[in-house]
C-alpha cells in the first residue's frame, strides 16, 4: 500500500488536519497520486517502445558474432517485454527467438532448446497467430535436434 505521507508529509498532513477546503485536499491528493503515476506511465512507455529497439540491437549483434553482447542487449528486452505485454502476447517471441539462435550459434542447445520451446508455448496459448513465427520455431528446433543427433 502507498503511504500517502511519505516525501509530501507536511502538505498532506497541514491540508487533511487543519480542516482546509476540499479544493486543497484535491489538489493535495492530485500531487501525490496523480502525477506520480503519469510519471510512471512515461517510463513505462518508453521500456515498451525500447523492446524492439533492443530486439533488432541484439540481432544486430549476433549477426557480427558478438554473442555476449547480443545475449545482453535480448535480455534486457525481455525484461521490457514482460513489463510491457501479457504473457502470451506474440510481442515477446522475436526476442526469445532471437536469443535462442545466439545460444544455438554457439553450442548451447539446452539453453536454445528452452527458449525455442517457450516460444512455441506462448505461440500455443496465444489469441492472436503469426505463421511466421511458428515456421521459424519448428525449424529451429528441427536443426538443433538434427545437430544433437535426436
Amino acid at each position: 500500500m502507498y503511504n500517502i505521507f511519505r516525501n509530501q508529509e507536511p502538505l498532506l498532513r497541514d491540508v487533511i488536519f487543519e480542516g482546509s477546503n476540499l479544493k486543497f485536499i484535491i489538489i493535495a491528493l492530485f500531487q501525490v497520486f496523480i502525477i506520480p503515476n503519469q510519471h510512471a506511465q512515461k517510463t513505462n512507455n518508453v521500456k515498451c517502445d525500447s523492446v524492439v529497439y533492443l530486439n533488432n540491437k541484439g540481432a544486430d549483434y549476433s549477426t557480427a558474432g558478438e554473442w555476449e553482447l547480443a545475449r545482453q542487449t535480448l535480455m534486457k528486452a525481455l525484461d521490457y517485454a514482460q513489463l510491457c505485454y501479457d504473457t502470451d502476447s506474440l510481442k515477446r517471441i522475436p526476442s526469445i527467438l532471437n536469443l535462442g539462435i545466439s545460444y544455438a550459434q554457439t553450442w548451447q542447445y539446452d539453453k536454445a532448446l528452452a527458449l525455442f520451446h517457450r516460444a512455441e508455448k506462448i505461440y500455443e496459448t496465444s489469441s492472436d497467430k503469426n505463421a511466421e513465427y511458428l515456421i521459424f520455431i519448428y525449424l529451429s528446433l528441427g536443426r538443433i535436434y538434427s545437430t544433437i543427433g535426436d
